[in-house]
């Protein structure tokens, strides 16, 4: 009986400091890039008339990745948006930015109400030169301009 209890003992105490170690431990977060688009910068753009609609629900800035929560008629291709900087800093303090969601339906004609969180890096619309600063960034659709800190 002796024989038996020391394995078994020792099997028990090792399985509960695995399972006690596994909890102590934090889940790695993981970000996966390439969901995260860049901004083009284009001084020419402006907004095509015949543009696929797209409904903005809410635009939220963490760190400096902002996230536009839109929805769209379609479920039948893959959408393609793009978000579009002219590079005009309007004169305020802090600066502001407009930026203008395009949107590409790619001809798909379903009607499913698709909902997406779309992200964006807003490196590209900071003031060149300037390592640290604020600008206020509205996007097309949206009423209130969200502050950007970097």
């Amino acid at each position: 009986m002796k024989l038996f209890f020391k394995p078994v003992a020792a099997s028990i105490i090792v399985c509960t400091m695995m399972v006690m170690s596994c909890k102590t431990q934090k889940p790695a977060t993981q970000t996966n890039d390439k969901d995260v688009m860049e901004v083009t910068v284009d001084d020419s753009y402006s907004q095509p008339e015949d543009m696929a609609s797209v409904d903005i629900s809410k635009v939220e800035i963490t760190g400096d990745i902002l996230s536009i929560n839109v929805s769209y008629s379609g479920g039948c291709a893959e959408h393609e948006f793009k978000l579009y900087f002219n590079g005009m800093y309007m004169k305020s303090l802090p600066p502001k930015v407009n930026l203008m969601l395009f949107h590409d339906n790619k001809g798909d004609s379903c009607r499913s109400i698709v909902e997406k969180t779309l992200k964006f890096d807003l490196k590209n619309i900071r003031e060149k030169g300037k390592t640290t600063g604020e600008i206020m960034v509205k996007v097309s659709g949206m009423e209130n301009a969200l502050s950007y800190k970097y």
